[in-house]
């Protein structure tokens, strides 16, 4: 993913879990390792990920830790 995409799968994932947006604040470091972990990721593969979550196929983190 590129930066573009990074941010249109971010405000996919914090909508699919609103509670990450008031956790995430201003997190530039979270959010830049986040970039980082997923730049071999496809923009598609993420979203996947995140809706696969949201619907109980994936286990999701159980704290803001995880």
């Amino acid at each position: 993913m590129d930066k573009i995409e990074f941010q249109k799968w971010l405000s996919h994932h914090v909508a699919a879990f609103p509670s990450l947006r008031e956790w995430l604040g201003n997190s530039k470091p979270t959010i830049s390792l986040w970039e980082s972990a997923l730049r071999d990721v496809s923009l598609e593969g993420a979203k996947s990920a995140t809706d696969a979550m949201l619907c109980g196929d994936y286990e999701k983190p159980r704290g803001w830790s995880d």
